[in-house]
């Protein structure tokens, strides 16, 4: 069934390592009330059935959704990230997203990513989706030797910045890839050191206006 911790507090840490949610798993904020992990926030080797909402969640330590030795951590319907706040370090290393992945920011709200994050050897299956995101510290989306990070279907970073080191290396982007920036007032941005090596582009990609 569904399950909601909408504008919950978890003061201690909290730990949803190697949890099955069968349905719906929705932690988003309601209102102006806002969920909040107060600690470190693990979900290691969770299996997100259906849909996963974390929009305008505040994850004030380390939020950590890597895989956990060799049980990989699946989001298997659509899954949000909107307006999402991480205040340290973020790790989504090896983390399989099965239908569309969102972390763009929504309306006003920005998404934030405060610390070092990580998506080594992470698969998209559908599209995916990093649009006014901001990446304060080291941003890095590499693969793995002999085990790429793969974004299957169309791929967008537009109006983006990363503020720290970002990292695309042992990538295949099999759709159409952006990295745009279609607003003025905010262009995408790499501010530090950025790598693309041995990265496969297998359609378009668009780096327009950086």
């Amino acid at each position: 069934r569904d399950t909601a911790f909408n504008d919950v507090h978890f003061t201690q840490i909290a730990n949803f390592n190697k949890v099955t949610f069968n349905g719906k798993a929705d932690f988003s904020a309601q209102g102006n009330t806002k969920t909040v992990f107060v600690r470190k926030a693990t979900f290691n080797g969770t299996l997100f059935i259906q849909g996963a909402n974390f929009n305008e969640v505040t994850f004030n330590e380390v939020a950590d959704f890597s895989a956990q030795g060799n049980t990989k951590t699946v989001f298997g319907g659509d899954t949000t990230f909107n307006g999402t706040q991480f205040t340290q370090k973020a790790n989504f290393n090896e983390v399989a997203f099965s239908k569309v992945a969102d972390f763009s920011t929504q309306g006003d709200t920005k998404t934030t990513f405060g610390g070092d994050t990580t998506f080594n050897g992470a698969h998209f299956t559908q599209e995916a989706n990093f649009n006014e995101v901001t990446f304060n510290e080291a941003a890095d989306f590499s693969g793995f030797t002999g085990k790429n990070t793969i974004f299957k279907e169309k791929t967008t970073f537009i109006g983006t910045h990363f503020s720290g080191k970002s990292f695309f290396n042992n990538i295949s982007f099999e759709g159409v890839v952006d990295f745009s920036s279609k607003d003025p007032l905010y262009p995408a941005t790499f501010s530090d050191q950025t790598e693309f090596l041995d990265t496969t582009f297998a359609s378009k990609a668009d780096f327009t206006s950086l």
